[in-house]
């Protein structure tokens, strides 16, 4: 299992993960993209404090352009279709907001279905998809290369 840092103006150097879990056959190639990025699964989770995730990579053209977390410890990725609905979604966006609003020391802008905080490492989004009763942690990273 990984630490991921993201406290205040720092985040870990998700390169040098990406690239520790590549070294380690940690990582699986799930998808390639029209634009020909190329999406890939961690085989472990990453905890950021308490909050276990599951992570994706996405890099196109050797630069890590996102990484996408997925809650795995909140109640929607527990449940099946017969248990989830809109107030669930709710309480999740309001937990990891909440969640992210302590680690980062500020709150965020509100978007049509997201929140986000601009930091000088990229972009952190909560973004809530009703239609698949999804909510999803979207970290757009400035400018990192893959080696």
């Amino acid at each position: 299992m990984c630490k991921i840092n993201i406290e205040n103006d720092s985040i870990t150097n998700f390169n040098e993960v990406f690239l520790k879990l590549k070294n380690e056959y940690k990582i699986n190639q799930v998808r390639l993209k029209s634009d020909k990025s190329i999406i890939y699964e961690s085989l472990e989770y990453f905890f950021i404090k308490d909050y276990r995730f599951k992570v994706y990579f996405e890099i196109q053209k050797s630069s890590l352009k996102e990484v996408i977390l997925h809650w795995v410890d909140g109640e929607l990725y527990k449940s099946d279709w017969e248990n989830v609905n809109e107030k669930k979604l709710n309480q999740e966006i309001d937990v990891l907001k909440s969640f992210y609003e302590k680690l980062l020391g500020s709150a965020p802008v509100k978007g049509n279905r997201d929140y986000f905080w601009k930091k000088k490492w990229g972009i952190l989004s909560i973004i809530s998809n009703p239609r698949d009763f999804n909510v999803v942690t979207y970290i757009r990273i400035k400018n990192e290369l893959v080696g």
